[in-house]
């Protein structure tokens, strides 16, 4: 690499959440900012050493799910404690599960929202706003959530009402596309890659040439988590699709819980309440309820 690229490159947006993980507290911020520093470190030895520079870029994400898993517990959603930090599958999956949501999302004709970090506050916080147009509003009008991850997803099929999914096709899709049984087998091979890097099998070494596209997108989902960490921890009440998410993953990995998934929103009753509908091939339909 040249002089000029011996920091890895980090869009504003990112360097802005480098800096709110300096806000956080406790283990979620020694999480955030020790996998930022892996994944510096991954850049600076990406020529050097390529198999450990990609070890460290994977690590460095395990770290910022490690974060995600605490915070998740700190607020005490359903079923986190059924995760534990020190399994590498269950870090490892949770990126899997990221893609697998906006997959969805991008596929439903969602429009892609305007995320704004807010660091001038003790505690730093990330909104959301959605351009209306895509849901029949004025086109200078924007839709802000009270939190960014404050709803559900239903899916019906013609005239029945909408049933909470716990995404069960959609994770059986992707694990075909990797060739795996089941999500599970997918997440354990994800998992297993780390310990290919530095050790051999019976097929030899694994060998790793030009790693920076590697570390840069280990570098994305990092930073994807680091901004869920932020999520989760701005909010003292459960946001609806977080526990969605969780009960989603926790199939996934094959795992129970005794715990209670509650779909019940808290809080004061909403001023305006949107549920957005889409059929297959169709396009979105919006109603909106506002308080009576």
């Amino acid at each position: 690499m040249t002089d000029t690229q011996q920091e890895i490159p980090l869009s504003p947006f990112q360097k802005g959440l480098a800096e709110a993980c300096r806000k956080l507290a406790e283990r979620p911020r020694h999480s955030t900012l020790n996998a930022i520093k892996g994944l510096k470190r991954a850049w600076l030895i990406a020529d050097l050493d390529p198999e450990i520079a990609l070890f460290r870029a994977i690590t460095a994400e395990e770290e910022a799910a490690t974060a995600l898993m605490i915070a998740l517990r700190q607020r005490r959603y359903p079923g986190s404690r059924a995760l534990q930090p020190t399994r590498h599958a269950d870090k490892a999956g949770f990126s899997i599960m990221v893609k697998m949501v906006g997959a969805f999302f991008a596929e439903s004709g969602w429009p892609n929202p305007q995320l704004m970090l807010v660091t001038d506050k003790k505690r730093p916080r990330i909104d959301v706003r959605i351009p209306g147009k895509s849901w029949g509003f004025p086109p200078d009008q924007m839709i802000n959530p009270d939190e960014p991850l404050n709803l559900t997803v239903k899916i019906s099929k013609g005239e029945e009402p909408g049933r909470l999914t716990l995404f069960e096709e959609r994770f059986a899709a992707l694990a075909s596309e990797a060739g795996a049984d089941s999500i599970k087998a997918h997440i354990e091979t994800e998992a297993n890659l780390r310990s290919a890097l530095l050790y051999a099998s019976d097929k030899g070494l694994m060998v790793v040439e030009n790693p920076q596209p590697s570390i840069l997108e280990r570098k994305r989902r990092t930073f994807i988590l680091i901004g869920l960490v932020i999520i989760i921890l701005q909010s003292k009440g459960h946001q609806l699709f977080a526990v969605q998410a969780l009960q989603t993953y926790l199939l996934a990995l094959g795992r129970s819980s005794d715990d209670v998934f509650d779909y019940t929103p808290r809080g004061p009753d909403p001023d305006l309440l949107i549920e957005v509908r889409k059929t297959d091939g169709g396009e979105p339909m919006t109603t909106i309820r506002r308080k009576t």
